[in-house]
């Protein structure tokens, strides 16, 4: 009877978080990379550069920081991710970085994801990353249409989602507003 053969499979990859295959061709490239991590309730962005000794971070961004700007909304949304990606692209460029690639880990990059619209703050923020243009969301889903839209048709039952915005005297009409607000002070560098 023969052996079954039985291959360990590395920690970081059994709990999702690394691929390895893609780190190793970051590794390899000698680029900077961009990583978007979205939790719960928060959006992390980090531009980091590979080192022997481990990975050194050269700019990031947290959607908490929007919450100091004024941001009502959630920390996980499309919206929130732009910002949070334009924050954190201004401050690489004040690094003097020019260029990042995506690495998402184990999670795909999906087109007009959350992922997609950090990726937009950083490119609008003058950081070339090459990533196809169709793949990133329009303006209508940066600007958090689709969210005011949901918001304003549903019912009054179901608006525990929305629990937030009841206790910011916050309606899905002030919405666009209130992005438009915290995308100027971001730009205007407050």
């Amino acid at each position: 009877m023969a052996k079954a053969s039985y291959i360990a499979m590395l920690s970081r990859r059994r709990e999702g978080k690394t691929d390895y295959r893609t780190r190793k061709g970051i590794i390899i490239s000698k680029e900077n990379f961009l990583t978007v991590r979205i939790s719960d309730k928060n959006t992390s962005i980090q531009i980091s550069s590979a080192q022997v000794g481990g990975d050194r971070i050269l700019a990031s961004a947290h959607s908490r920081e929007l919450k100091k700007l004024g941001w009502k909304g959630s920390g996980k949304s499309v919206p929130a991710a732009y910002l949070t990606g334009l924050l954190a692209g201004q401050r690489a460029s004040k690094a003097g970085l020019k260029s990042a690639i995506v690495y998402a880990g184990i999670k795909p990059f999906r087109p007009a994801s959350r992922i997609a619209a950090a990726v937009k703050g950083v490119i609008e923020a003058g950081i070339a990353v090459p990533v196809n243009e169709k793949a990133l969301p329009p303006e209508e889903r940066i600007k958090g249409e689709h969210i005011s839209g949901y918001a304003s048709s549903i019912g009054e039952s179901e608006v525990a989602q929305f629990s937030t915005w009841k206790k910011f005297k916050f309606t899905p009409e002030t919405f666009g507003k209130h992005y438009d607000e915290i995308l100027s002070k971001i730009k205007g560098g407050k």
